[in-house]
């Protein structure tokens, strides 16, 4: 919106002044838009942003219309925004680069700025405004905010806006669990497949039907009767990898093998 400050006619042939018109226009392409008031102050409401205008406003009465008075140019504030309001990365994994949009008329040049401290790893470049990189460490959410600096035609204006970055570790991919069957008194030793990283592999029971179920460091399940024994494994995390749990495997005991 723009307000257009209206210097009373010092004649207005003998009546007083009705209304106000200013049309505003776009000094190099676009549309112009028009408004009316009958006070001295004109709103101008559906200008597009970060682009250079001039006005021209008339009076109107009884006796007619005065002719037109134009301004001198003015620039409307631009816009600026990013592709996300937030993002989470993870530790080690390339982010999904967050760019800008700039909303101003065409010919227009900017630079950018951040103030805020982004994640270890990644970066800001001042000619796009783009975060890119891959983050390092586990960040908890943090607020940087980008400025547009923005020369239209002679006249710099600037924009702003805020985007929240995370940084996480990183799934590892499914850790599977095989179980298997054996007569009771025999052992299963299970097997841990996918997970990823450095992460130490423990496993633990998770119920079952038989009594007498064990597991041990080895992932060597035993049982003293027949049944099921119902296990889990998982696989701290590290540096870069979150920790990851199995679904449930389940073994079987038998008094004997089915044949």
């Amino acid at each position: 919106t723009a307000t257009i400050s209206v210097t009373a006619p010092t004649s207005n042939g003998g009546d007083s002044i009705d209304t106000y018109t200013a049309t505003v226009a776009p000094v190099n392409t676009g549309v112009s838009v028009t408004s009316t008031s009958t006070t001295t102050t004109v709103s101008v409401t559906g200008l597009q942003p970060g682009t250079e205008y001039v006005a021209s406003v008339t009076a109107t009465n009884a006796a007619g219309v005065s002719p037109s008075v134009t301004s001198s140019t003015f620039v409307t504030k631009p816009a600026l925004s990013t592709s996300v309001s937030s993002a989470t990365g993870a530790v080690n994994t390339l982010l999904t680069p967050i760019t800008t949009t700039l909303l101003a008329e065409a010919g227009s040049s900017a630079t950018y700025a951040i103030s805020g401290t982004l994640p270890a790893g990644l970066e800001f470049d001042t000619a796009t405004g783009t975060i890119s990189g891959t983050p390092t460490t586990v960040t908890t959410a943090t607020t940087v905010t980008i400025t547009a600096s923005v020369l239209i035609g002679s006249d710099t204006k600037t924009a702003t806006t805020n985007v929240t970055i995370s940084v996480a570790l990183s799934p590892q991919t499914t850790l599977t669990l095989a179980g298997g069957s054996a007569n009771i008194g025999d052992t299963v030793t299970v097997t841990v497949g996918g997970g990823s990283g450095s992460g130490n592999i423990t496993y633990a029971l998770a119920g079952g039907t038989a009594t007498g179920c064990s597991v041990n460091a080895q992932g060597e399940v035993t049982s003293t009767g027949a049944g099921t024994c119902i296990v889990r494994a998982t696989k701290d995390g590290d540096s870069t990898f979150a920790t990851a749990t199995s679904a449930p495997s389940t073994v079987t005991f038998f008094h004997f093998l089915p044949s």
